[in-house]
Formats: C-alpha cells, sequence, structure tokens
C-alpha cells in the first residue's frame, strides 16, 4: 500500500508451528507522518497475541495523531504507553500475566529525508541501500549483553552453560512499568527500503539472504514480503542459525522510499 507521498510498504504475518501467532504487524499514515511496527508477543494462553496487538495498535494511534514535541520523544512516549498498558494488564488480569512484548518501529515524518527507528527487545529494522544491508538495531538479548561485557562472556563460557542467548530478552514490554527504548534517526534516499522484522525472519534466514531477497524483489514490495515469508518457512533446521529452532511466527514489512 502507498502510505503516502514518498513512502510505500506492504507487511505480512503468519503463524509458525504453535496454536496462535503472538506476531503483529501494522502500517497506518496520519497528520503528522507514516509508522510502520512490528511486534513478537509473549505469554501463554492468548496472552502473548494480546501483547503484541497492543505494542501495534497503540504506538501506531498515537504516533500517526497530530501532537506536541519531537519526533524522538513523541515515539519514546508511545512506546512508554504501549509499555504500561501491557503491564497494567500483565499485573490486574490473571489470564494475561506474564505477558510481554518486543516492538520494532519506523516512522517517516511527511516532510524532510528522515526517517525514525525505536525498539525494544529483538526485533530488528533494516536499511537496504544500493546492493548493501544494513542493521539499524542492536538486539536487546543475553548475547548483545555478553558481547558488550567480556567479563561476564568469560564467566559464562567458563560456567559451561548452553543456552539459546538470542532468545533470551534483556528487555521488553510489559514486564515492568518503565522500560528503556532505543530510538535513532537515520537518513533516507529515493529506492532505500526498510525492513521490519520479527525473529522469525531474520533468526532462520540471516542477513546474507535477506540481502539478496530484498535485491531481486526490486520494486515490488509485496512480492519482496511473499518471498521473505516463503525463505523463512523453507529454510532446513540444519542449515539454520540455531539447530535448536522450529518453524516460529513471523511479522515483518517492507517500506521503500520513493522520493
Amino acid at each position: 500500500m502507498t502510505i503516502g507521498r514518498g513512502v510505500e510498504a506492504f507487511g505480512v504475518t503468519q503463524r509458525g508451528v504453535r496454536f496462535q501467532n503472538d506476531d503483529a504487524f501494522r502500517i497506518l499514515r496520519g497528520p503528522s507522518g507514516h509508522v510502520c511496527v512490528v511486534a513478537d508477543g509473549m505469554g501463554g494462553h492468548g496472552a502473548g497475541d494480546v501483547a503484541s496487538g497492543f505494542a501495534v495498535s497503540l504506538t501506531t494511534d498515537l504516533l500517526v495523531a497530530p501532537g506536541e514535541g519531537s519526533a524522538p520523544d513523541r515515539i519514546r512516549a508511545a512506546i512508554a504507553a504501549a509499555n504500561r498498558e501491557i503491564f497494567h494488564r500483565s499485573s490486574t488480569d490473571r489470564r494475561l500475566c506474564g505477558m510481554g512484548s518486543t516492538v520494532a518501529l519506523l516512522f517517516l515524518p511527511r516532510e524532510g529525508q528522515v526517517a525514525h527507528v525505536a525498539h525494544v527487545g529483538n526485533s530488528r529494522v533494516y536499511l537496504y541501500r544500493e546492493g548493501a544491508l544494513q542493521r539499524l538495531t542492536e538486539d536487546h538479548t543475553f548475547r548483545s549483553y555478553l558481547q558488550a561485557n567480556p567479563a561476564a562472556l568469560e564467566a559464562f563460557v567458563e560456567s559451561g552453560m548452553d543456552a539459546p542467548l538470542d532468545n533470551i530478552l534483556t528487555r521488553s514490554l510489559g514486564i515492568q512499568e518503565t522500560v528503556e527504548i532505543d530510538v535513532a534517526e537515520v537518513e533516507v534516499c529515493p529506492n532505500d527500503l526498510l525492513l521490519l522484522c520479527t525473529d522469525g525472519l531474520w533468526e532462520p534466514v540471516g542477513d546474507a539472504r535477506i540481502a539478496e531477497i530484498l535485491r531481486e524483489g526490486g520494486d515490488d514490495v509485496a512480492a519482496t514480503c511473499a518471498r521473505l515469508l516463503r525463505e523463512c518457512q523453507t529454510v532446513p533446521v540444519t542449515e539454520r542459525t540455531d539447530e535448536r529452532f522450529s518453524q516460529d511466527d513471523v511479522a515483518l514489512i517492507v517500506a521503500r522510499v520513493l522520493t
């Protein structure tokens, strides 16, 4: 869909091997700009679905409405509001106890050649430009924590523990009443592609193959989304980055800058 002058975007989501799809996405335009969001919910008995739903709906509704303040401040306020709502629901409804969600957000103001990127957790935002794929977000996972803390990494290796480090989140929405939110700004150019995705895509497929599909997809964002979705469904377990990984829920959005 064309979500405003200068931007075209398309998104898809699909359930993995679980009984429900805990991933969600939303693309929305409004007076202040255009918003794309993906989220990966967690929690049993439908709670993950509820959490990701709040993550995508509240952030987009708040950002597209007219408002005061800078774009980064408004983004932080929108994600913080979603965090509080998920936390409140989790704290007051026994059926939703312990639910949480990642979020990855792209905000494209109506004016200017910039994009604002925000995230909590391990859902990602990528920029593809002239054959090169650049990840714009850093995962909030135990693996990333160990990589940034050599002493902790050494102690972990010496312990002999074995764990799927990319799946252990150090930040997510709804676990505490407040959450630290990473927000960044990037200049965008015509024909840039911006990919938002949950770990259901990047974990089994890998960045190199993602870049190939984005290059081969060209200007057709809908076809590119369909190819990315098929790829994450068909990668054999032995070729995946984590052989313990089974087919996960996935949500992804590809946005193309037109002008």
